[in-house]
């Protein structure tokens, strides 16, 4: 899925954008008409016009004068000082003010946790099917609930926050926050971690296209000319547009066009971030890594988070290189799915293999530590921030009064590496799909359950 872009004809394409507000002279508006499946412009004159005159319709008013400029030219000014003004108080606010996490390791004072389940049966609701077939296939531990008022255990794909003031006495445990949008939304994301570490190596630069274009914009021009004047050839300036909410490369453009990506960020809530240039790759392809995480809390003085020790590698279907960059084979690692003859599959433990014959002995382990490093400081940040914590407390106030309910969840985290095994965090996701982490290791969710139930599940390890 991608934006749509259309030409007008050669009435429309005629035109003019004008950043001079003296000049606007019409309106111009998008009509998408359904039962034809055509796509026009209305364009109406605000003032006189003078026979054979030109039309002019006004660029952005939500824009920066300079983002204007850049895209349309013409009269509006060409400020790039006042751009790199903006920049540099914010790099100046998030240096002074972000807090360094002491030694790199999660606090570990926290309350310990017991999960009480009266019943000798775990009534599981679930819409999700390899969970219902979990629970069919572990009996008499586990079983299905029939409906949400006698389970002890609910375990939901889609968020159903309002679930939380209504949960059943029987509910025990409930796998939903109420907070979660506030770091798996790709933007709010990369504020959090601002706020809590400021600018750091392993989150790309990211901009919200929607308040901080200008600040974007002001990076960009820096860089370009450290490349142009300055001559830093080991940088690049590539960035990749991406909608906050979607997976799956959907809508997502690589370039290194200005004009491109201050329009492509135009086309819905869209953030832009430094594009990782330089991957670690296997065998000449680009690959991604999805690592999970479970939570037993959020936020709260019981929080604990445990990380699985199987990593799941998703690899490009062609060689990588830095051009081509609309070509999804080989800048994409998902999704590639249907193509099983130059699709790579393979198990955690053969990738670590094969990552240190490739690299040399060692690099794995050197690899992990930067990730577990990255993930550990990530999970730092989303349990001590305010405004993670203040939802997720406003959620556990809602609970019913005598409830016994824990909250815990699956959590995904979606890194790569660079080509000095440096770790990088591309996203979060709640509530994973873990249809492939099951059939790769059949005892994957009752590893998980035990974990959330007791902290002691196999092949998961204590942050």
């Amino acid at each position: 899925e991608e934006a749509c872009w259309f030409m007008m004809d050669e009435v429309g394409s005629a035109v003019q954008v004008t950043n001079n507000t003296e000049e606007v002279n019409c309106m111009c508006a998008p009509v998408f008409f359904p039962p034809t499946q055509c796509a026009f412009n209305l364009l109406w004159v605000t003032r006189e016009i003078e026979e054979s005159g030109m039309l002019y319709v006004g660029s952005s008013p939500k824009a920066h004068p300079t983002i204007n400029a850049i895209l349309y030219g013409g009269s509006g000014a060409f400020d790039t000082e006042s751009l790199s003004d903006a920049l540099k108080m914010l790099e100046d606010t998030v240096s002074e003010s972000h807090k360094p996490m002491p030694n790199g390791e999660i606090s570990d004072n926290v309350a310990p946790y017991t999960q009480v389940v009266g019943d000798p049966s775990i009534k599981i609701f679930t819409d999700v099917v390899e969970v219902a077939e979990f629970a069919q296939k572990n009996g008499p531990k586990w079983a299905l609930a029939e409906s949400l008022s006698d389970a002890n255990f609910i375990w939901l794909a889609e968020s159903h926050p309002e679930l939380i003031p209504n949960l059943p006495p029987s509910c025990t445990f409930y796998n939903q926050f109420g907070s979660e949008i506030h770091y798996c939304h790709k933007g709010n994301l990369a504020q959090l971690i601002r706020r809590h570490s400021g600018f750091v190596p392993w989150m790309p630069r990211t901009y919200d296209a929607q308040t901080e274009l200008h600040l974007f914009a002001a990076d960009y021009l820096r860089r370009q000319r450290e490349i142009e004047v300055e001559g830093k050839v080991e940088e690049s300036n590539l960035w990749i547009v991406k909608p906050t909410t979607m997976a799956r490369s959907m809508d997502m453009v690589v370039t290194s066009s200005l004009p491109l990506l201050l329009r492509n960020a135009e086309t819905g809530p869209k953030i832009i971030s430094k594009y990782i240039h330089n991957p670690l790759t296997y065998k000449k392809r680009k690959f991604d890594l999805r690592l999970v995480a479970v939570s037993r809390g959020l936020a709260s003085p019981n929080c604990e988070v445990f990380l699985y020790d199987k990593i799941f590698p998703r690899f490009a279907l062609e060689d990588y290189s830095l051009d081509n960059f609309d070509c999804y084979e080989k800048h994409w690692t998902v999704m590639n799915y249907t193509n099983g003859e130059r699709m790579i599959k393979m198990m955690s433990e053969e990738f670590v293999v094969k990552i240190d014959e490739e690299y040399g002995p060692g690099t794995w382990d050197k690899c992990y530590a930067n990730l577990k490093a990255m993930i550990t400081e990530t999970f730092e940040a989303i349990i001590t921030d305010e405004v993670v914590k203040a939802k997720t407390e406003e959620s556990l106030a809602r609970v019913p009064k005598g409830s016994n309910a824990a909250f815990g969840t699956i959590i995904g985290i979606d890194a790569m590496l660079t080509d000095t095994f440096e770790a990088k965090l591309i996203e979060i996701g709640f509530s994973i799909d873990c249809e492939g982490a099951n059939k790769r290791y059949p005892d994957f969710y009752q590893n998980v359950f035990d974990t959330l139930l007791t902290g002691h599940g196999k092949d998961f390890v204590r942050l």
